[in-house]
């Protein structure tokens, strides 16, 4: 999920879209707001990102609870825009009021879009459509809660061996298939 939010706060920080950027999952939204209105007031409305981390990926855990770091400035010069598009489509409708050991509200933060649909039974599916290509993540869940683990991962090689391959990128470990 920290993928698909980091595309979301991306796209609205080379956009320089203020509030949306209030809407983020990051620790602090409002640092995100003041930073981007500061930049428009300047005309510095390049945003460049110089690295990317998140610390599931450096500890090789899907599982895991996980943070990201942008590094990035604004500049002048040309503006690159960002037009990325973010969903979650849920399997059913999720009490988002329960606490953090189940799926939580700060899930549905930091996207576009939630749509409670029978796209894949229960899979909740983390959507990012970019120029180009289509990344999505899949979420096994049980009740409000995600799966995880070897369950997680069995779950979702099941479900990946089921749909055709044709210009598709399936990642087993990570739950993600890229279309291209």
């Amino acid at each position: 999920m920290a993928f698909v939010h980091d595309a979301r706060t991306l796209n609205n920080l080379q956009n320089l879209d203020t509030e949306k950027l209030l809407s983020s999952e990051v620790d602090s939204p409002q640092s995100l707001y003041l930073l981007s209105s500061f930049a428009g007031h300047n005309q510095a409305t390049r945003f460049s990102v110089f690295a990317h981390t998140n610390s599931g990926f450096i500890a090789s855990d899907p599982d895991a609870e996980t943070t990201t770091h942008f590094f990035g400035s604004y500049s002048r010069g040309k503006k690159i825009p960002g037009n990325t598009y973010t969903f979650i489509h849920l399997p059913y409708s999720i009490d988002r009021t329960q606490s953090q050991q189940t799926v939580g509200d700060r899930f549905f933060y930091g996207v576009d879009k939630t749509i409670v649909d029978s796209y894949v039974p229960n899979f909740a599916i983390a959507k990012i459509i970019a120029p180009g290509k289509v990344i999505k993540s899949f979420l096994p869940m049980d009740g409000n809660s995600f799966v995880r683990g070897p369950l997680k991962r069995q779950l979702i090689k099941q479900y990946f061996d089921s749909i055709s391959t044709t210009g598709v990128t399936k990642d087993y470990f990570w739950g993600t298939l890229t279309y291209e």
